[in-house]
Formats: structure tokens, sequence, C-alpha cells
């Protein structure tokens, strides 16, 4: 009689333990699908932001260059159409070709920065420096680490129209570049000897004004002018 009351418990806990493994195995399954569909919408919710933030890089650019471009050729226009400054309307013309041709190049960058395979801020910074005329000398300091698509468009921006300024206004003149990298922000500094030219503080293609509103988009903020015998400009991002 025992025996069989034996028998008959462990039957029972046999019967207990598979329900009690059943029961775990389809917790486990609801947890999986529920996983797998949390992870669908994350994907999904990342790609809306990225191609939310794709609008936002391409947007800023082309309103910037495109609203400067129609600026300067509508002046050309009444230039031209009253005939009291051919020069004047010639040289804005030739402003705005260069506008164009800097605001495709920054909508070139700013599709790059988004791409996996793109070379680091410090990077193209170096490529910058290396490929301008006569050469300039690049540094970099403190623990390098990405940055947001919008920051590496406004350094490298704000590099580039450095150096096409330094070229027209110093020429041969030796051109340094400086990216310092601290806990809470990126600066760079770019410098070079003052040459015969003199220059204001909102010269080139977009010029420091353009440059500064470009880093306020990003929040970063620029500052320019004579220092020591150099000229200076300095950008700042916080990241």
């Amino acid at each position: 009689m025992f025996g069989n009351v034996g028998v008959l418990l462990v039957l029972m806990l046999l019967g207990l333990n598979r329900r009690q493994y059943e029961v775990q195995a389809a917790q486990a399954a609801a947890l999986l699908e529920q996983t797998k569909l949390a992870q669908k919408e994350h994907a999904r919710a990342a790609a809306l932001d990225e191609r939310t933030r794709i609008a936002r890089e391409i947007h800023d650019v082309l309103a910037h260059s495109l609203g400067a471009l129609g600026v300067h050729l509508e002046i050309a226009e009444v230039l031209l159409a009253e005939k009291s400054d051919v020069d004047g309307a010639l040289g804005r013309v030739r402003l705005s070709r260069r506008l164009a041709a800097d605001g495709l190049a920054e909508a070139r960058d700013a599709v790059a920065a988004l791409r996996s395979d793109v070379p680091s801020l410090a990077e193209a910074l170096r490529q910058l420096a290396n490929t301008h005329h006569g050469g300039a000398s690049f540094e970099v300091e403190g623990e390098q680490r990405p940055l947001p698509s919008a920051e590496v468009v406004s350094l490298v921006g704000v590099a580039r129209e450095a150096l096409t300024n330094a070229a027209k206004h110093a020429a041969g003149r030796p051109v340094s570049l400086r990216l310092f990298f601290t806990r809470t922000e990126v600066r760079l500094r770019v410098w070079n000897e003052l040459g015969e030219t003199a220059r204001s503080k909102d010269v080139g293609g977009f010029g420091l004004t353009g440059m500064r509103e470009r880093l306020a988009l990003a929040g970063g903020t620029l500052t320019a002018g004579p220092d020591d015998g150099r000229w200076t400009v300095e950008a700042v991002v916080r990241a």
C-alpha cells in the first residue's frame, strides 16, 4: 500500500514539474516575443530619428548657403539693372559663385558625416591641413571621441573657412590648426601670422558671421580677431 502511495506521489511530482516546465517555457516564449517587438520598435524609432537628423543637417546647410546666395544675386541684379556699379555687380556674382561652391562642400560634408566609414574629425582636419596651399601644421590634444555629425560638419566648415581666409590674406605665411578635447567641450583653434592685406572680422565666403551661425545651430560659439601678431579663429562646441 505504501509502495503504491509512493509511486503516486512520484507521478504527481513529475506531473507538477512537467506542468511548471511548460508554464516557464510559455513565459519564456512570450518574453522573447515581447523582446523582439520591443527591438523592432526601437529600430523603427532609431530610423525615424536618423531621418529627422539627416533632414535637419541638409536643411541647415542649404538654407544658409542658398539664402546668402539669393541675397548677393539680388544685389547684383539691382546693380546691373541700374548700370550704376558693374564692377560691384561682378564682385557679387563672383562671391555668389564661391558661396555656391562652399555650400556644396558643406552639403557633402553633412552627408558624409552621417556615414559610418568617414574619417574622424581629427582625420578630416588633418586632410584639410595637408591640402592647404603651402601646408599647415595640425595637432590634437586630449582624448579623442566621436562627435555628432552637426558638430563635425560645423568644425570642419570653420577650419575650411579659416584656411581659405589665411590663403587670401596671408599667403605664404605659416598656418596652424589645433584640436583640443576636454571632458566637457571640443575646441578648434586656427591661427596664422598677420599678412599685409587688412581684413575685417567678417570676410570670405560664408564669412565668420556664417560660421558663427552654423556653430550656433550645433550649440557652439566662435571668436576671431588679431592676437599678438596673429589672426586667430577659435570654435568651441559642448560635447
